[in-house]
């Protein structure tokens, strides 16, 4: 009789077998397919870099026929503006891209990935940000959100600034020239617009008195400051900085860079006010990035002549010497070579849909990808033909030669992965042949912009008029204009609209309210001889609440009733007497420097004795008790 094997080798070789099975090898497009794929993406990328036309709408602005349910149009903006701030470095390898899934039992699940992969200290302080989003809403909730992201994305940001500093043209433009041009080009009922135009716009000036590394508090308002060049003054500064069919300038592109954060916190902001179920909870969930794969070539391999001989009715003894007179070069293959990339990367939307084809159980309902920046010409490609039915808001159509899909842990979706890029490779072969034969030569198309001035402003509040749409709340009037961009004039069309604001119910006025006097009213008189009344009731100012706090992650707050602030003498409340508490050394000060400035439940802003007076009487008369006021560096708030 044979001895039965002990039940421990049986254990242990079944646990081996069960690890060898559940093994994974990532499996890459390799081989021929991927030579293929390179060579006919280099070949294309030589004749022309852009592919079409790029996508106008989206981050930048909303499709004209856009009919989504309003939802839909707050998720894809909240999306855009995540996937926006995860994107914290001014390079490839930080594009970022964020999906949304949601009606799980733990709550929603922002699914986000990044070129490089998303490091441990974004993914905290993206969590951090989510569970600003997930409290009850204060009225401040918005400067703090911009002063999490600002922190967040700060590098960034002052590389724009710098960039900002270093631009030519807009430090040494005169007011004064501006303003005769735009008072030149629009009729009469235009010149309040254009006064509240120039007002900001002499503001810029400002920014060459920044420090070298600002901080995060300085910041804050020269990102708000910018919100406004895109969504209010963008016609604008068009009309006053484009000449002809030419672009805008740098320096305005960069403002807009800026001015998106501000956005992006609006979007947030309102996403979260809007759809509260979404939040509670919500967190982030990050997907590793692939390794970026290895694409070798040997100085022999002739592949500008491998790929021409694959496409029909292209001879290369006959288009290689005109492609070595177009590239001006001696060596046609070695410059084909050179132009071939050394590693491939997978792009953060791919890395999306990687995702979800290996687990489907986690598919969104909403397959809509955020992205930081628009989507590159293979990744919309590519997405086009994936059966998941992902889509982004936006494409530029330039073509990144070191692109491949990523690898794959299925075999079933290996194959799915290679047959898409197997006919990605037919479909710019046969571009390719088209460019041969009716375009080489010809002229290319521009480069466009691969970033985004930031999410439309559509859908975030309510619009003025049917054609204009802008957020500001404290905007006394917008202007529309008309441009005829072949000539650089107005055409016999070209008109300006004035609308009075009463657009929102938050436009502040801060002149105090004056009232006769009556019994029970003690009086005040301020340097400017106006005279300030309170009336002595349960409801007196002397109850309100104010809850001091700085932007950002700063832990030191206070909280002070006005009521102990009142003048012993006059028994109103006094200005030095707050910044003297404010500046206690008892663990609890705030150190106000006479610099700074207080923003008042997100719209007041408070500077000396007159305004904290009119605020509190403003206050009063809407029946606000308790207050949220952040502290503010008074020199970046312009």
């Amino acid at each position: 009789m044979f001895k039965r094997r002990p039940l421990s080798w049986f254990i242990l070789i079944t646990a081996i077998l069960h690890i060898l099975k559940t093994m994974t090898t990532n499996l890459e497009i390799t081989g021929n397919a991927r030579d293929r794929f390179v060579q006919a993406a280099a070949l294309l990328y030589l004749l022309d870099p852009v592919r079409g036309e790029p996508t106008v709408y989206g981050l930048d602005q909303d499709a004209p026929n856009l009919q989504a349910p309003k939802e839909q149009v707050l998720k894809r903006k909240f999306l855009d503006s995540f996937a926006l701030i995860c994107a914290t470095r001014q390079d490839g390898d930080a594009v970022s891209a964020a999906c949304l899934e949601e009606g799980k039992p733990e709550g929603t699940v922002v699914r986000i990935a990044s070129n490089a992969g998303v490091s441990e200290e974004t993914f905290s302080q993206l969590n951090n940000i989510l569970g600003l989003l997930s409290m009850p809403g204060s009225p401040s909730r918005e400067i703090e959100l911009l002063a999490k992201i600002i922190q967040l994305d700060i590098a960034k940001i002052r590389k724009y600034v710098r960039n900002l500093r270093k631009s030519r043209g807009v430090f040494g433009e005169s007011i004064t020239s501006l303003e005769s041009r735009l008072v030149e080009a629009l009729p009469d009922c235009a010149l309040p617009a254009i006064q509240q135009f120039l007002e900001w716009f002499e503001r810029i000036h400002l920014f060459q008195d920044l420090p070298s590394e600002p901080g995060p508090r300085i910041l804050l308002g020269y990102v708000r400051w910018a919100q406004r060049a895109k969504n209010v003054y963008r016609d604008l500064l068009t009309l006053a900085f484009s000449k002809g069919d030419q672009p805008l300038p740098r320096w305005v592109h960069i403002v807009f860079k800026l001015g998106r954060y501000g956005i992006a916190a609006r979007a947030l902001v309102r996403t979260a006010s809007d759809l509260p179920a979404l939040f509670n909870p919500i967190f982030v969930k990050p997907i590793g990035a692939p390794p970026r794969a290895q694409f070798n070539i040997r100085d022999e391999e002739m592949l500008l002549s491998c790929v021409l001989r694959r496409i029909a009715e292209i001879k290369p003894k006959e288009i290689i010497p005109r492609l070595a007179s177009i590239w001006d070069t001696d060596d046609p293959e070695a410059f084909f070579r050179s132009s071939c990339p050394a590693h491939l990367v997978a792009h953060a939307e791919l890395q999306i849909v990687n995702f979800y084809d290996h687990n489907p159980e986690q598919m969104p309902r909403f397959q809509f990808i955020g992205v930081s920046k628009k989507s590159c010409y293979l990744c919309s490609v590519f997405l086009a033909a994936h059966p998941g039915g992902f889509y982004v808001s936006s494409c530029h159509q330039k073509l990144y030669l070191s692109w491949i899909p990523p690898p794959a842990l299925d075999s079933k979706i290996y194959k799915r992965y290679k047959v898409i890029t197997t006919e990605m490779s037919k479909k710019m072969e046969a571009i390719a042949r088209q460019d041969l034969i009716s375009r080489l030569g010809s002229k290319r198309h521009p480069i466009p912009a691969d970033s985004t001035a930031g999410v439309s402003i559509t859908g975030l509040t309510e619009s003025r008029s049917l054609e204009v749409t802008d957020f500001e709340e404290h905007d006394e009037s917008y202007v529309e204009v008309e441009v005829n961009t072949g000539t650089g004039q107005p055409d016999s069309t070209s008109h300006a609209r004035i609308a009075n604001s009463q657009v929102l119910s938050h436009t502040v006025n801060l002149t105090p309210r004056i009232t006769d006097s009556q019994p029970g009213i003690v009086s005040e008189v301020d340097p400017s001889g106006q005279q300030f009344e309170w009336q002595d009731s349960q409801a007196s100012v002397s109850s309100m609440v104010f809850h001091f706090k700085y932007p950002g992650g700063r832990r030191r707050q206070d909280i002070i009733m006005i009521g102990s602030v009142l003048d012993p003498h006059t028994h109103t409340p006094s200005w030095s007497k707050l910044i003297e508490l404010l500046n206690q050394e008892n663990g609890f000060g705030l150190a106000f420097r006479d610099s700074d400035i207080l923003i008042i439940n997100d719209h007041i802003q408070v500077r000396n004795e007159r305004q904290f007076i009119a605020c509190l009487q403003y206050l009063l008369n809407s029946g606000v008790l308790n207050s949220e006021v952040m502290i503010c560096d008074g020199r970046s708030l312009l």
